[in-house]
């Protein structure tokens, strides 16, 4: 028997194994700890049976990941939802925030344009005196300049 016969045999061996016991949770981890003792057990390039798969399944059964229950699945599928539909909605929110910001800027950058000179100038000194410290603002007014 070649190698892509054994392989098509064992495949079909396992879906009779899974169909016989529903019970089995065929996570990849499940299906390499119950081939690793199957082939572990069986000759070298001998394609494995049903009967192999049941006695190893039996044997690691206190081992194998369970399948989760049908609520726990559902639970976890709503949860799931929630969080994409949470990150969803912040993303919109971010994404309307900074469209908002973009809107603000463009409307500024128009006011101040039409803006007179002395007036644009007031404003610059406001917001520079609004963003310094009391100290700062103190040797300004002293015409004392840090830099």
């Amino acid at each position: 028997m070649n190698e892509q016969e054994r392989d098509k045999l064992e495949y079909e061996r396992g879906d009779k194994f899974k169909d016989l016991h529903p019970e089995y949770y065929p996570t990849p981890d499940n299906s390499d700890t119950l081939l690793h003792l199957v082939r572990y057990q069986i000759p070298a390039g001998e394609p494995y049976t049903v009967e192999n798969l049941e006695w190893a399944f039996e044997y690691l059964t206190p081992v194998l990941e369970k399948r989760p229950s049908p609520y726990r699945e559902r639970k976890a599928a709503e949860q799931a939802s929630e969080e994409a539909q949470i990150a969803a909605d912040a993303e919109a929110q971010r994404f309307a925030d900074a469209h908002a910001r973009t809107l603000a800027e463009a409307a500024e950058r128009k006011e101040n344009h039409d803006m007179p000179f002395e007036e644009l100038r007031q404003k610059a000194i406001d917001q520079r005196r609004a963003n310094c410290s009391e100290s700062d603002l103190k040797d300004i007014d002293h015409g004392l300049r840090r830099y």
